[in-house]
């Protein structure tokens, strides 16, 4: 069951469509035809009809229980790309607080120059390559959800 954001239970679009059509197979002749108003429809049996929508119920309460299973996995790849973030700005906010230490101990401009350009050169370099784990890592995690439904089959 879900519900909306004001807490009432929403209306499930299957059950719905699975509902409209159970109405309109009421419609249907002995031969299989549809009648509404002028048009004559031929459609499946109400049986074939209930068997494919639950089949496609079905599947998609499997996927939804699938993501249900990566849910704390894929928190924890967002929670940790939002640390990285964070401790990018807080490195390039404290970089300044460094940069007037060494100017208060009268470093040389010119090694102060060589020493936060190396510092940021490092720095740089461990976010990429943090980025690249976080990426690695969440392109994998993809792969697995996607192994665990039909090979061929794309997710929506």
């Amino acid at each position: 069951m879900s519900f909306n954001k004001r807490g009432s239970r929403a209306v499930n679009h299957n059950d719905a469509v699975l509902e409209r059509l159970r109405q309109m197979s009421k419609s249907v002749d002995s031969k299989g035809i549809f009648s509404s108003g002028s048009q004559a429809i031929p459609i499946a049996s109400e049986e074939i009809v209930d068997n494919s929508l639950q089949a496609h119920y079905s599947n998609k309460n499997d996927r939804l229980e699938l993501y249900k299973g990566y849910k704390e996995v894929i928190a924890s790849a967002v929670s940790l790309q939002k640390e990285i973030r964070i401790e990018e700005m807080k490195f390039f906010a404290e970089l300044k607080e460094v940069q007037m230490s060494l100017n208060k101990a009268q470093v040389a401009p010119k090694l102060q120059e060589q020493w936060i350009s190396d510092l940021k050169n490092s720095y740089i370099s461990s976010l990429r390559l943090s980025n690249k784990l976080m990426e690695e890592y969440i392109i994998s995690l993809l792969t697995d959800i996607q192994e665990e439904f039909d090979p061929g089959e794309i997710i929506e």
